[in-house]
């Protein structure tokens, strides 16, 4: 059968395995990845009589996503709890930068029809540019994270912020920049600067609006974190050892004459399969903490880097601020969008 074609009927396969599940099961959510998985299963089983690049006939769908749904929503072994095991792994974690990119799109989509409305507003009339700017701060606080919108210090705050950076008076010449992409950056850049001037005014106890303390309120999360999965490595540890010695038990080894004479107990099979599953099982378990452990360790090194990295930024801004009467924007701006660079990060 050609691939493509495999490859459609497949898919639709897994369509109404996952529509099947759903009808018999509402409160089970069955991913795409198990409803694949358990097909590919029912296709490797030579008690099916299935091949996946043979053609079905309706009586063979119907057994076929039956197997399916049997194996997906009553099949508890130990086997089929390590193909739930993969599936939700698969599916459910991210890396890092697959997370940050996510996030970057949810973003830009959240905030695409405000930003349009903003670049591409062209009002003259002065009511219509004073809400034009009350846009632009509600940008800012948006696209900052920092701090709801509906509160009103929050908002008051943030207009103080634009104001010191971008006067209203600058407007006009924003509104008359030919190209929407200069308008799109400059606000971006707005919005790190005006971020950057809030946390600065937060951290000196200046400002008004609060919002959440991210440095002690993520170290606490993490170090939960870290004790919860070291508890649960201890826990799969014990099994797999708990596991392995009764596998031992069942294929042992007698001393017979001061020799050695290998004999295998007699035990139901079906017993030794399920200590075998249980013992990949466990194994299984254990490598997806260990990995899941090392990202988190990898989180705190850098949330230990960004702590440093904090004081030192809010120092500098400090600095420059306290030395001059009349502060120049290109000694300044640059040290409130590391500050905002900086939060990012812990966001």
């Amino acid at each position: 059968m050609d691939p493509s074609k495999t490859k459609s009927i497949t898919w639709d396969l897994v369509e109404e395995i996952l529509k099947e599940c759903e009808y018999r099961d509402e409160e089970t959510q069955v991913s795409e990845i198990l409803a694949a998985f358990a097909l590919k299963l029912a296709f490797q089983d030579p008690d099916t009589g299935y091949k996946e690049n043979e053609p079905l006939s309706e009586s063979d769908v119907d057994e076929l996503v039956e197997n399916c749904i049997q194996r997906i929503l009553f099949d508890f072994s130990p086997s089929m709890e390590t193909i739930r095991m993969q599936a939700e792994y698969l599916g459910q974690y991210k890396s890092k930068e697959s997370i940050l990119s996510e996030h970057s799109k949810a973003l830009d989509h959240r905030l695409a029809p405000l930003t349009r409305t903003v670049v591409e507003d062209s009002s003259r009339t002065l009511r219509w540019r004073e809400e034009l700017y009350q846009k632009i701060v509600l940008l800012c606080v948006l696209r900052s994270g920092l701090g709801d919108p509906r509160d009103k210090f929050v908002m008051r705050e943030s207009t103080l912020a634009v104001k010191s950076v971008f006067p209203f008076s600058e407007l006009e010449h924003f509104m008359k920049k030919e190209h929407k992409l200069d308008k799109r950056q400059h606000l971006i850049e707005l919005s790190s600067i005006v971020g950057g001037i809030r946390i600065f005014n937060w951290q000196a106890k200046q400002g008004t609006a609060q919002f959440e303390d991210l440095p002690p309120m993520l170290s606490n999360a993490l170090e939960a974190t870290l004790r919860n999965m070291e508890c649960m490595m201890d826990y799969a540890e014990e099994k797999i050892k708990k596991m392995r010695d009764i596998g031992l038990n069942v294929f042992y080894f007698s001393k017979e004459n001061e020799g050695h004479e290998e004999k295998e107990e007699y035990m139901d099979p079906r017993y030794k399969t399920i200590i075998r599953d249980s013992l990949i099982n466990y194994v299984q378990f254990q490598k997806y903490l260990k990995v899941i452990y090392e990202d988190v360790l990898s989180i705190r090194s850098r949330l230990i880097q960004y702590n440093k990295q904090l004081p030192r930024a809010l120092n500098a801004a400090e600095k420059i601020i306290t030395s001059k009467p009349i502060l120049p924007t290109i000694d300044v701006f640059p040290k409130f969008m590391t500050l905002s660079k900086i939060w990012h990060q812990y966001q």
